[in-house]
């Protein structure tokens, strides 16, 4: 993944859903507790850094 200027948010989530979505082949996840997971770590990520999103 490219890390662009004004992408930190875009690649911090990237990075996080590729990591849930491991753990949900691998069935450490259940599909419900992927779906909750990864709307949190959206929200954090975008939360965290100043975007356009939050304005």
């Amino acid at each position: 993944m490219k890390m662009n200027k004004y992408g930190q948010a875009e690649y911090a989530y990237g990075i996080m859903k590729m990591i849930t979505e491991k753990l949900l082949s691998k069935g450490i996840l259940t599909e419900q507790q992927f779906r909750k997971l990864d709307e949190q770590n959206k929200d954090d990520c975008y939360r965290q850094f100043c975007t356009a999103w939050t304005a």
